[in-house]
């Protein structure tokens, strides 16, 4: 897609624009995401393997055909390879048609505008002619992802057939939830979640905010989604904060300046500062990954009742769309279930050296209580910070 940017007009030349060539810029700007979106889903739809009855059937005739001994296995894997294409191309093509709904719309407002436009004016400032030639090539980029999906539309029997398909895993997700087996899918165990259902391939959809259950189950997905980083942040936390503190140096300096009282008070505040930080550190991480948890666990909690309400919608396209927002939900559990076990084992909730943090912690509030209690904090600090570069040389 040739994505044009919008050309303001110059205020010394062609002076303000007006109401409509704003109404316009507006319009174009809005029809451009969903533009870019047509085109995103066309081409993962020419991607997609073919779901017509007849490539089907010669992926299970090769299966049938193929090594005797093998022939039961290569069967039921042709079975899940069909599972898997079915489900791609409905969950593709109804995300397309969710935006193609908003394109329609939008096409008809940018086509009466334009056209408007270039009525109501004999000459034309040479900003806004480059504008009115974006809007058409924008126009006509989004007829072309139409038109592409339009014809890889494939016969009934095959539709049917994927949409028999799509409800299938829709139905074993809902029995896998009612069963509670989710539990025992904990996230400090081995096993995988959803292991047998193809839910790799499904699509992002959205439905109107009526179906509540489906609208809090987006939303607990979107803020599961919304904390980036975290498995790096953890990786660095537990590569470089346990680092940061090393007992055995501490203890051999300890061991040499016995004797030197004021030495060993010195390597004891320094042991006790690191300790604070790293303590400070790892409860700050625990916090996140806390957060995650619960956001992992309540989308778990929505699926259920999201399900049954996508079930009962009447309309065939909303429903499609519901039951495909549910099991893209379903889908990002299922790939993110690695990655926040791997989070919450790389930075346990306590640590060998717990006691030793905690009495730092402890040292550390009676000092500020003495400093408290004396008033000392009601005056400024005249000592001024140190210089680190005092003694490189």
């Amino acid at each position: 897609m040739n994505k044009q940017t919008w050309i303001e007009r110059s205020a010394l030349y062609g002076g303000e624009p007006s109401a409509e060539e704003q109404a316009l810029k507006e319009t174009y700007q809005r029809a451009e995401k969903v533009a870019y979106n047509l085109l995103c889903y066309s081409i993962q739809l020419g991607r997609t393997p073919s779901i017509d009855v007849k490539d089907c059937a010669a992926e299970i005739r090769n299966a049938v055909h193929g090594p005797e001994k093998a022939r039961t296995l290569n069967i039921r894997e042709s079975e899940k390879k069909i599972w898997a294409w079915q489900i791609d191309y409905v969950s593709v093509v109804t995300a397309f048609k969710q935006h193609q709904q908003e394109w329609d719309v939008l096409r008809r407002q940018l086509v009466e505008q334009v056209s408007q436009l270039v009525n109501s004016r004999e000459t034309m400032p040479t900003e806004l002619a480059y504008n009115c030639q974006s809007v058409v090539s924008l126009i006509e980029e989004g007829d072309f992802s139409v038109a592409e999906v339009a014809y890889k539309q494939h016969s009934g029997n095959s539709l049917k057939l994927a949409h028999e398909a799509f409800q299938k895993l829709a139905d074993a997700l809902a029995a896998d939830l009612e069963k509670d087996t989710w539990r025992l899918h904990s996230l400090t165990g081995g096993d995988e979640l959803w292991r047998d259902l193809p839910l790799n391939q499904v699509s992002s959809t959205t439905v109107p905010e009526q179906f509540t259950h489906c609208v809090a189950l987006d939303a607990a997905r979107a803020a599961f989604e919304s904390i980036n980083g975290l498995v790096s942040d953890c990786r660095d936390f537990q590569e470089n904060a346990r680092g940061g503190f090393n007992d055995t140096q501490f203890s051999e300096r300890l061991l040499k300046a016995t004797g030197d009282v004021d030495a060993m008070k010195q390597i004891e505040a320094e042991r006790d500062g690191k300790l604070r930080a790293y303590g400070r550190a790892r409860l700050v991480m625990r916090r996140r990954i806390e957060s995650v948890i619960n956001q992992y666990q309540q989308v778990f909690k929505l699926l259920p009742a999201a399900l049954a309400e996508a079930a009962a919608i009447e309309d065939q396209q909303l429903r499609l769309r519901a039951q495909n927002l549910c099991l893209f939900a379903a889908r990002r559990l299922k790939e993110n279930q690695k990655f926040v076990r791997q989070c919450d084992n790389r930075v346990p909730d306590r640590d060998a050296i717990e006691q030793d943090i905690a009495a730092a912690v402890r040292r550390s509030h009676e000092v500020l209580v003495t400093r408290v209690q004396s008033k000392s904090l009601n005056y400024p600090n005249t000592r001024r910070r140190p210089d680190p570069y005092e003694y490189a040389y």
